[in-house]
């Protein structure tokens, strides 16, 4: 199993407007696309259409939270929650003609830290020693900074992996608890002020249309590049890239095996309106133009 923390969870929707987005005046959408998002409910979409068996770890609100529910368990998702007052969020992408993306992005509730505490005892009661854990996203209004890391610490004997997808000090008091992979972007990395240092941690950078570079714990450093494609919707890719690296790892690959897979299947999501979204006969295509630097 592999079970997708997703404590900022939103209902992700998607209009596909004309040539640009034009202010103080209506604009008529060409397209919608509505999807189970937050980071971590998009790497479970993803992992769930690679074939893994997949469960989402998140804090529900409201009526928007309802509907998370329902859409997760439509798609065949298994559903660990804890409710939380106020809604969950909404967030708005808006894609141009021209290829610009503007986007919405709104705090969502604020959660008390018990709360929290109690969906991190309900994931600890079961998980299993061969299960993959993925904690991706923002922390909501009200958790603390180290939250991620505590979480990282609670579960990190008990599962086969935990991957880390997150930014600034949140993610470097989780890298202090080792969890067995983190995927910053590079401004992510860079910001972090560890390049050069130790770590136990592998450390996974992504940089969007240059691929992929894979920092060992022992100093070497492998790149595989990003194959030329058309964007449509870069939005999730980041997401597309973790869901199938977990899924890959969780069916046995080795980390140097399931990158290049990684890196095929975001390229292929960015060509799609969707966030997070991909078709899978164009993921083995772009895999083969995959190349290691």
């Amino acid at each position: 199993m592999i079970w997708c923390v997703s404590l900022n969870p939103a209902l992700d929707v998607t209009y596909h407007l004309g040539p640009e987005l034009t202010l103080d005046t209506i604009n008529v959408a060409r397209g919608m696309d509505a999807q189970l998002g937050g980071k971590g409910n998009n790497v479970a979409r993803v992992a769930q259409q690679l074939g893994s068996s997949v469960a989402v770890v998140t804090l529900l609100g409201g009526f928007v939270g309802f509907e998370l529910d329902q859409r997760a368990r439509n798609l065949g998702l298994s559903v660990l929650s804890v409710p939380v007052s106020g809604d969950s969020r909404v967030c708005l992408t808006l894609v141009s003609d021209t290829g610009t993306v503007t986007e919405l992005r709104p705090p969502g509730p604020v959660v008390n830290p018990e709360v929290a505490h109690q969906l991190l005892k309900k994931l600890v009661a079961n998980v299993l020693p061969d299960d993959w854990v993925t904690i991706s996203g923002s922390l909501p209004q009200g958790l603390n900074l180290d939250t991620y890391a505590k979480w990282v610490a609670a579960l990190r004997e008990r599962v086969a992996g935990i991957v880390v997808d997150a930014s600034g000090i949140a993610l470097k008091l989780a890298l202090a608890q080792e969890p067995t992979i983190a995927t910053p972007n590079q401004d992510e990395y860079e910001a972090l002020g560890w390049q050069g240092r130790p770590v136990k941690t592998q450390m996974v950078i992504t940089r969007g249309r240059d691929g992929v570079s894979w920092h060992r714990p022992d100093g070497q450093v492998t790149t595989w590049l990003a194959p030329k494609v058309h964007v449509i919707n870069p939005v999730g890719a980041g997401d597309t890239f973790l869901g199938t690296l977990v899924a890959r790892l969780a069916k046995g690959d080795l980390l140097d095996e399931a990158l290049p897979f990684a890196v095929a299947a975001a390229s292929a999501s960015v060509e799609t309106l969707g966030v997070a979204t991909f078709d899978p006969d164009r993921v083995q295509q772009l895999r083969k133009e995959v190349r290691q630097q």
